[in-house]
């Protein structure tokens, strides 16, 4: 569904984290559990928020070791890292419309024995008066699969949107086109596993979509992964 940020609160569970929105700040959740290592992802908040601060709390629930990286946008904030008892908060001074990521990685920190459990929450507090939308997609495929289903209505004026792509296997490729009134505004890809973000300025009332696909490059005999975030600002 699309439209513009309401107040209550909403809940949208993912595959290891939960979103929640509430007044004037936005708080996700990642948990789990490894016997090895995890990495922290769809800790995301979105580019059309001003955002001023966020806080980020590593909890260690057994026999993990927690390290957390706050970005934004190109800047990257130092990394922390938690594998006492109990928990660790921290905050970071955002100030700036931008889109905020939160990585990291979740290892076990006796490698002898047993699992690691652990969890992120992140609370991002916004300021009132910016207005997104933001689309996701994502999937797993043996060979190739078309991204789909990234379209934005006409009957909004959008300023600019962002697209953050990521890549789960070295052997393939993301590739992306963005249209605003049925004419390519940009393309952009990603080579193998990481994330790259991209951006463009729209300023026109229109629709705008976003197509491409996900597709193996290499002969290793497993599928591939991606997600494509696009958040258009109006």
């Amino acid at each position: 569904m699309w439209g513009r940020a309401r107040r209550h609160e909403i809940v949208i569970c993912f595959f290891q984290g939960v979103e929640i929105m509430a007044e004037n700040s936005i708080t996700r959740r990642w948990h789990d559990e490894t016997a090895w290592s995890s990495d922290i992802k769809d800790l995301v908040f979105d580019e059309g928020k001003h955002w001023k601060k966020c806080i980020v709390s590593m909890r260690n629930e057994q026999n993990a070791r927690i390290k957390t990286k706050v970005s934004s946008d190109n800047t990257s904030f130092p990394e922390e890292s938690w594998s006492g008892s109990g928990k660790k908060d921290y905050s970071i001074d955002i100030n700036k419309t931008s889109l905020v990521k939160v990585t990291g990685v979740l290892e076990k920190n006796n490698k002898l024995s047993g699992t690691g459990i652990g969890e992120v929450l992140v609370t991002c507090t916004y300021d009132e008066g910016s207005n997104s939308v933001t689309r996701v997609w994502h999937d797993r495929a043996a060979i190739k699969s078309n991204i789909e289903n990234l379209v934005f209505p006409a009957d909004q004026s959008w300023k600019k949107c962002t697209v953050l792509l990521e890549g789960h296997e070295n052997d393939q490729r993301i590739d992306i086109k963005v249209s605003a009134g049925g004419k390519e505004v940009g393309t952009g890809f990603l080579d193998g596993k990481g994330a790259q973000t991209f951006e463009w300025n729209i300023n026109a009332k229109c629709k705008i979509e976003v197509t491409g696909a996900l597709q193996k490059t290499g002969g290793f005999p497993h599928g591939v992964g991606g997600k494509v975030t696009v958040v258009c600002t109006c």
